[in-house]
């Protein structure tokens, strides 16, 4: 096998048990909700590499806004369905007083995010997140579900983002016991922002993840975006 096949291959083991129940795990075009991996700033959706997925012991709550479309995101939805030579099932144009409408889902609870990736089963995670700065987490995404999902996901029922009984990330609709479950790969996301890590080491000496960050935000005081600088503050501690 070449080079260049193995190290995607290794990539992806590396990342977690739950990273590893999807066959597309590497270099995904498409992001999910959830998603880790490289980050473009440009307008297809196709700039994210997809690397892995954390595992989630506690189900993470989920927001959704219905949006109404503008240029920008119709031509992002157009693109995308050309991508999956899809029909636009939509119209839409500046003067309609009513504009067809998306999805925008969310996972705005950054302490809930933080606090998951810290946990024991997320320590090949952190260890792979580590060593690149560039590496994100998606945690917004914009999409046009079917009929029946977007039913769902209007509802009261509250939402989640959480594994399934296989280890992959899915939207869980309401209770565990009695949930709905709709598996990321079924949405078409066809626009989405991210979060970027901020670096801090416990009192043992051992790195966490001390907060996520939006894009062009700095790190809080104390803590660095790039891991391996914590290294050289405890260097320079015991000189």
């Amino acid at each position: 096998m070449q080079t260049r096949y193995v190290l995607p291959l290794c990539a992806a083991y590396l990342i977690s048990c739950a990273a590893l129940q999807e066959p597309d795990i590497v270099d995904r075009h498409y992001p999910a909700l959830g998603d880790l991996g490289h980050y473009t700033r440009t307008l297809l959706p196709s700039d994210f590499h997809k690397i892995g997925s954390p595992s989630l012991e506690a189900p993470i709550t989920v927001s959704v806004r219905e949006v109404p479309f503008d240029k920008v995101h119709f031509k992002k939805y157009s693109h995308y369905q050309a991508q999956q030579d899809a029909p636009v099932a939509i119209a839409f144009a500046d003067s309609l007083e009513h504009k067809p409408k998306y999805l925008c889902l969310a996972l705005t609870d950054k302490i809930a995010l933080g606090t998951a990736l810290n946990r024991p089963e997320n320590r090949e995670v952190r260890h792979y997140l580590e060593r690149d700065p560039g590496y994100r987490l998606v945690y917004e995404v914009a999409l046009m579900p079917s009929a029946q999902q977007w039913e769902w996901l209007t509802g009261e029922t509250p939402i989640f983002l959480a594994n399934d009984a296989h280890g992959a990330l899915v939207l869980q609709i309401g209770k565990r016991q009695e949930a709905k479950e709709i598996h990321l790969s079924q949405m078409a996301v066809f626009d989405y922002k991210t979060l970027g890590f901020c670096w801090a080491a416990d009192r043992f000496g051992k790195k966490r993840v001390a907060t996520l960050t939006d894009y062009g935000q700095a790190c809080p005081k104390h803590t660095e975006q790039r891991a391996h600088k914590l290294d050289k503050s405890k260097s320079h501690l015991r000189l």
